[in-house]
């Protein structure tokens, strides 16, 4: 009898043990995952100039725009690499330039990314009869807008 008690004590405190460690090296596991855990950058259109868009008779939309873009990263003390980024405007859920690429650049995590970028573009456009139709006609309420000058003193 005395020989059973120091082993049921043993196991025990190899349960009590293993339990605890199991505890540490999950909850190890989810600080490290909560720290590394990697979300995708933000982007903003910070400017936009539409230099040119203009739809033929064809359905031809031929588009140029210029852009800057800025990114920002959510991560603390860490810094992204962009190896490929491409560009492109959408208008009506249609694509109405061709992808551009932009520079490939570092970003550390307290820096702001900056790009400029200039999108064109000669697509065929899928427009709908009613939409064509719509195009350049104007309601009996609309009247043209006088331009109003004020006279300088």
């Amino acid at each position: 009898m005395k020989d059973d008690l120091p082993k049921k004590s043993f196991n025990c405190c190899g349960v009590l043990l293993l339990f605890f460690s199991t505890l540490f090296c999950i909850s190890l596991c989810v600080a490290m995952s909560a720290q590394i855990s990697l979300t995708q950058p933000r982007f903003f259109l910070r400017h936009a100039t539409l230099h040119n868009f203009n739809l033929t008779a064809g359905n031809l939309l031929t588009t140029n725009i210029s852009v800057a873009l800025t990114a920002h990263i959510p991560y603390k003390h860490r810094g992204i690499y962009y190896d490929r980024l491409h560009v492109y405007a959408v208008y009506r859920n249609q694509r109405v330039t061709l992808p551009a690429p932009l520079t490939a650049s570092y970003q550390a995590y307290k820096d702001v990314a900056v790009w400029s970028g200039f999108l064109s573009g000669n697509l065929q456009a899928t427009i709908s009869d009613e939409e064509q139709s719509n195009m350049g006609a104007t309601t009996a309420d609309e009247k043209p807008r006088k331009s109003e000058t004020k006279p300088t003193k």
